[in-house]
């Protein structure tokens, strides 16, 4: 069960005493922040609403010039209708007449660009379309986005005749709507059905879905730039599908007013809540916990083992409970510590008489030894000597085992450099290793082992290494290593020698029918751990003993 802390409760009591204040602030600052949002929103949809109009009024006009200069057209006089038309549409470049099929009559450039979507627009004014506008492209000769505002015109009969076409600049039609000053930073552009800007410098697209939202009503969005700058962004339908305004502003930054008034109606109340919340923080630190942190010393202190702390003199001044507290602390403490010195002086009678067993086992070990090999004397069968020489090498191997946990102070524990330094220089002694020709040589990683597993260890390389002696080596001698790793939380204790390899004796060792090879089963069964036996193809033999690493018994 979860158990709350005295401040915790008192700051929870006071907190929940304020919080219908703090709430009530909460929510009038987000309609504070909903408002500011709607304010931008709708200042700069007023601004799109005028861009468009003075847009709109510009295409009107456009198109009732056409409407106008439509009877003046002939195939020759296209020039002469621009020079008239350009002082009065100053956003209108090329000026062309052409026929049914599309294809211009005349035109006022003489290298006049193209319509990508001809099939659109003409099929349009074939079914019937007064006028067109078509979708805006960037025209090459003239550098800039344009579009086409296109009349249809009929002959005598009603039937269609082609049309006549102005190419209007988007850059000098937005500049028709330069309605506000340089400073306050709203740039007008237009854009497609599909996001694609015309006339922008912040922006090179704008989310479709945004577009489409901008079909039934205005649409607001704040948007990142290229150079990273946020900006609120307006975009709203101008006059058919397909065209829209585009109006953009830099977003406010955090000191303007729509941000300063929220923080504003949150501000006081919040001001007055974290206040209150300091004051009862400091109050409890004075008047309770200033208390509790010596005791909390106090029982870290006892925790360790020093009993001998004087409480009286750290809790003069302190509230008679926690006084009264402190002294009971203390009356503890003393008990504590007479347990624990009974607890020690057993624990150190144990350890002696621990010792005391190992030695004495280690005594007993060499008396049997003693004997094996007065009867090894007597026995005249070279292979019964044999069996004993095996037997009085393992009973030594326990000897030494025990020898060494009888040095050590901790009775739980073997550090393998020095135990394996000791056995293998008997086992060196023992099997006549240098009448044999053979060089033994260990590299033993020096690490603690839980000495129930060290002891298996110990028997486990000395019938590895005895079985190495009879089986790999001729009278030639060689090489044998003893290797000891701790790799990815296992051991690794290795017996290589580089005898006679594959063939002969050594696959008999290898097959595991020996006597030898059956106790290095059995040890490494009863460390818990793996034999893994090879015979590289260069000669030699390895044998591995692998085994999860455990410092204490019941790991």
């Amino acid at each position: 069960m979860f158990v709350r802390s005295l401040r915790e409760r008192l700051l929870v009591t006071i907190a929940a005493a304020l919080s219908p204040i703090l709430v009530f602030a909460g929510f009038s600052a987000i309609q504070d922040a909903r408002n500011g949002v709607n304010d931008r929103r709708n200042d700069l949809v007023l601004l799109a609403s005028d861009a468009i109009g003075r847009m709109e009024q510009s295409l009107a006009t456009t198109e009732i010039l056409q409407e106008a200069f439509a009877p003046e057209f002939t195939p020759e006089n296209c020039a002469e209708v621009a020079a008239r038309v350009n002082p009065l549409l100053p956003y209108v470049g090329n000026v062309g007449r052409f026929d049914v099929n599309g294809d211009y009559l005349c035109t006022s450039l003489s290298n006049p660009e193209g319509l990508s979507t001809r099939n659109t627009w003409l099929q349009q004014l074939k079914d019937g379309a007064e006028v067109v506008r078509t979708e805006a492209f960037f025209g090459k000769l003239s550098e800039t986005w344009v579009f086409a505002v296109i009349r249809r015109l009929t002959d005598e009969q009603g039937e269609f005749d082609g049309g006549i076409l102005f190419s209007v600049r988007v850059r000098d039609l937005l500049n028709t709507a330069a309605f506000v000053e340089p400073a306050a930073g709203v740039e007008v552009a237009l854009a497609d059905d599909t996001g694609k800007l015309f006339g922008s410098s912040r922006f090179a697209g704008i989310d479709p879905g945004l577009v489409s939202q901008a079909r039934q009503k205005p649409a607001f969005m704040v948007v990142e730039s290229r150079d990273g700058v946020r900006y609120d962004v307006v975009v709203s339908l101008l006059g058919a599908d397909g065209v829209y305004a585009v109006l953009s502003r830099v977003s406010p930054g955090p000191l303007s007013e729509f941000t300063l008034r929220p923080v504003s109606a949150v501000g006081l109340p919040l001001l007055i809540f974290v206040s209150a919340l300091v004051v009862a923080w400091l109050a409890v630190d004075r008047f309770v916990l200033q208390w509790l942190r010596p005791l909390r010393q106090l029982a870290m202190v006892y925790g360790e083992g020093h009993y001998e702390h004087d409480v009286d003199a750290s809790f003069q001044r302190a509230p008679q409970e926690i006084a009264s507290f402190a002294r009971t602390f203390g009356r503890m403490a003393a008990r504590i510590r007479e347990r624990d010195t009974a607890l020690i002086d057993a624990i150190e009678k144990r350890d002696a008489a621990v010792k005391e067993i190992h030695h004495r086992i280690k005594n007993n070990l060499q008396i049997v030894t003693s004997f094996v090999s007065l009867q090894s004397r007597a026995v005249k069968d070279t292979e019964a000597r044999e069996v004993l020489a095996a037997v009085r090498h393992r009973i030594d191997a326990l000897s030494i085992v025990h020898q060494t946990l009888y040095h050590y102070e901790s009775l739980e524990t073997v550090q393998m450099g020095a135990f394996f330094d000791a056995l293998l220089e008997h086992l060196g002694e023992a099997l006549g290793m240098d009448e044999l020709g053979v060089e033994l040589d260990w590299d033993i990683e020096d690490i603690e082992i839980n000495a129930d597993d060290a002891i298996p260890m110990a028997l486990f390389v000395l019938e590895a290494v005895t079985n190495s002696i009879k089986y790999a080596f001729d009278e030639d001698g060689g090489e044998l290593r003893v290797e000891l790793r701790r790799q990815d939380g296992n051991v690794e204790l290795a017996v290589i020698d580089d005898g006679c390899g594959e063939g002969g004796s050594n696959n008999s060792q290898v097959s595991g029918s020996g006597l030898g090879t059956k106790l290095m089963n059995a040890f490494a069964k009863q460390v818990r751990g793996t034999v893994a036996v090879t015979a590289p193809e260069e000669g030699g033999y390895r044998v591995v003993l692998t085994l999860p690493y455990r410092l204490r018994s019941d790991e």
